[in-house]
């Protein structure tokens, strides 16, 4: 009987922060820890209003048992999903933001945008739950909500480097202004009003940066000139005036330009109404790549995306529409 109290009070007693440790040494995989630590904050008949109204805090608390179903649902996938493509992850404090923007990003090929939205909400609840329950500090945050494919529109469509091809070559012998821009706009990412205003002396081969004035907004920017780029830039600059424009053309003829070529080389269906702007969300996603090579965090790179082409920090949201595949 005495060992069965002290069973009881050791039981009741133990600290959460063992509780952990307690898991590890028992092997529970990512699954259990999750599902533990939502029912170890799930109580039946816990009132989510009166506990706000008698201020309350809600540190993690699951109110309902559809809210209890969905986050079992999620953790489980997820802890599937870790299994399959993080073998190395076996406890929940190991999880980090790029293991679940990994998660994201496969699911918005079939899921919508309110779907991974919900997910996100999720992904925040879990995290204060494991937190309470393991008393640990993870943190899930620092992923970017990836944009749904099962729902992108045409206009959200990069321009491929195999149909970039196709385009460089209808304009091959070509002396159009739209043979340039396309240059401008896949090199430097310039809109294509951008291209019709630059003139000779905004290439600057000294300090290899494309000067870009009057913007959208009337912002002016800078955009390097990429060492691959600058042989191209040199000839370009060679050829016309300092207060010469590149593109002495305004910019539908442009559009047209292009989307008579797209047409010719049958791929006209694929960017249906975005003309040039399918070539700069290409130099987006380029240039996000290499930033995420050089080893900044995602929403550092997608700010960096962001400036370069013009649209100024802080635009996440706008950013998720350049830059479709985001890991």
């Amino acid at each position: 009987m005495l060992l069965l109290l002290l069973m009881q009070y050791t039981k009741k007693k133990t600290p959460i922060a063992w509780r952990f440790e307690e898991g590890k040494q028992m092997g529970k995989n990512l699954k259990h820890q999750f599902i533990h630590a939502i029912e170890d904050n799930f109580k039946e008949g816990m009132d989510k209003h009166s506990m706000k109204s008698n201020d309350i805090r809600n540190d993690g608390k699951v109110f309902s048992y559809a809210d209890r179903k969905n986050l079992i649902d999620l953790s489980s996938n997820f802890a599937n999903y870790m299994k399959e493509n993080y073998k190395d992850i076996r406890q929940v404090k190991e999880i980090r933001a790029e293991h679940i923007q990994s998660f994201l990003n496969e699911k918005s090929n079939s899921c919508s945008n309110a779907t991974l939205k919900q997910y996100q909400a999720k992904f925040n609840k879990l995290e204060k739950v494991v937190n309470k329950t393991y008393n640990i500090n993870t943190k899930y945050k620092g992923y970017t909500l990836p944009l749904s494919k099962e729902n992108t529109k045409v206009r959200n469509t990069s321009m491929s480097i195999d149909d970039l091809k196709k385009l460089e070559k209808a304009f091959i012998n070509s002396n159009s202004s739209a043979k340039i821009a396309i240059q401008l706009t896949s090199r430097a990412g310039l809109r294509v009003s951008e291209c019709t205003k630059l003139q000779g002396r905004d290439i600057n081969l000294k300090d290899n940066v494309i000067h870009v004035e009057g913007g959208k907004g009337g912002r002016n920017r800078d955009v390097p000139i990429r060492e691959q780029d600058k042989e191209y830039f040199s000839s370009l600059k060679s050829n016309v005036g300092d207060r010469e424009r590149v593109c002495p053309v305004q910019s539908d003829s442009i559009n047209k330009s292009i989307d008579r070529a797209m047409k010719r080389e049958g791929i006209r269906n694929k960017y249906n109404d975005t003309s040039i702007h399918c070539i700069r969300k290409m130099y987006a996603q380029n240039e996000f790549n290499r930033c995420r090579a050089e080893g900044m965090e995602i929403k550092q790179a997608l700010q960096e995306v962001s400036v370069l082409l013009g649209h100024g920090e802080d635009r996440m949201e706008l950013m998720r529409q350049y830059v479709l595949d985001i890991k």
